[in-house]
């Protein structure tokens, strides 16, 4: 009798899930304080993604390096996987310096459908000790185009020195994408 063949890839049973990082390539988003937030989010990006796979989770990325992804291409990804979530990472940027914290988008027209994910978010990233400026009604074109909960979450503002240093640093970015896969996977599992 001969063993199964073992392999080190998880076995992916929930998903799958669109992890997006917002902007890229010739779009590089926010830039401040010597950060640029194309850079950033897709660094979390990557973690969320492995740390969901590792979980079991199929977790896709729209971008996976420093490419330009056009906004309905990014929403069409998840249409056409039949995504069971969708998140959109970014870094917030204000012309109030003193903003910092960070914010969770939903859907404006889809509220109710997310609400539960976006809450989840919210309590996870608690975790990181940034501060929440709420859950937020928004027409963002990604996520008014995908039609499984969704969620555009800013992980904080470049324009804060205090965030920007924060979001410049690993151990900011590891603990962010482990509350963001623990939320996607609390949510996926309960």
């Amino acid at each position: 009798v001969h063993a199964p063949p073992t392999s080190s890839e998880p076995v992916l049973k929930y998903g799958p899930v669109i992890v997006d990082p917002g902007h890229g390539g010739k779009d590089p988003g926010a830039g401040h304080n010597g950060c640029t937030e194309k850079t950033i989010v897709l660094e979390v990006a990557r973690m969320v993604t492995e740390m969901l796979r590792a979980s079991g989770v199929d977790a896709r990325m729209t971008r996976s390096d420093d490419t330009f992804v056009e906004l309905n291409d990014r929403a069409a990804k998840a249409r056409q996987v039949r995504a069971k979530l969708f998140i959109s990472i970014h870094c917030d940027a204000a012309a109030n310096r003193g903003a910092r914290g960070f914010t969770i988008y939903t859907p404006e027209t889809r509220r109710r459908q997310s609400s539960a994910f976006a809450a989840a978010i919210e309590k996870a990233m608690l975790g990181t000790n940034m501060s929440s400026r709420g859950v937020r009604g928004a027409d963002f074109r990604v996520l008014m185009r995908t039609t499984c909960p969704a969620v555009l979450l800013e992980l904080g503002y470049l324009t804060n020195r205090y965030d920007a240093r924060r979001l410049a640093s690993r151990s900011y970015q590891i603990a962010s994408a482990r509350a963001i896969a623990n939320a996607v996977t609390a949510h996926l599992t309960k």
